[in-house]
């Protein structure tokens, strides 16, 4: 399943935060984070409502990849972030920022950094190949292609929830 593929997107995004950190650019850091924020939420509520629940129906019980180890993760991970955005906006209150404060929020970063390294590893040895295993076969296929049209319509109706993402980066 290439559901997983988005993570890497999402390292990406955090790491042109950071790199607007060190640059001092506020401004492209909020952006940067907030986009971050908002599509790793989309991404976990996909996750949380459409695989998560076939997972734990269908995979059994699979060592070190329990539901609710990755429903833990999803919660730690939304509250680091959260954590983060506190943090930058301490800063953006300030009238000059200085480069020892941008590192203590870029070295802050490091610890979302490792743990979605850490949960990415996960899902990719034990959450995405169950779930591919689940939907092998001819009579998989069918299956897989309901999957993701459930996909499409919870990542949607995430979105509508969640409003639109920050502004440069709105459709249209």
């Amino acid at each position: 399943m290439a559901y997983q593929d988005e993570h890497d997107r999402f390292v990406e995004l955090f790491v042109i935060h950071q790199c607007a950190l060190m640059a001092l650019d506020l401004d492209a850091a909020r952006l940067a984070l907030d986009l971050v924020i908002y599509e790793i939420g989309v991404h976990a509520d996909v996750e949380d409502e459409v695989l998560m629940p076939l997972f734990a129906e269908r995979a059994g019980k699979i060592e070190g990849g329990g539901p609710e180890l990755f429903a833990a993760e999803h919660d730690k991970i939304g509250r680091l972030l959260a954590d983060l955005s506190v943090c930058l906006a301490e800063l953006e209150e300030l009238q000059r920022v200085e480069p020892r404060q941008a590192l203590a929020l870029i070295e802050k970063g490091y610890t979302f950094k490792h743990l979605w390294d850490h949960h990415t590893k996960r899902e990719n040895a034990v959450f995405y190949p169950a779930l591919d295993g689940l939907m092998d076969g001819p009579e998989g296929r069918d299956e897989l292609a309901a999957v993701w049209l459930r996909i499409d319509e919870v990542d949607a109706a995430s979105r509508a929830r969640r409003g639109d993402p920050p502004a440069p980066y709105r459709a249209g």
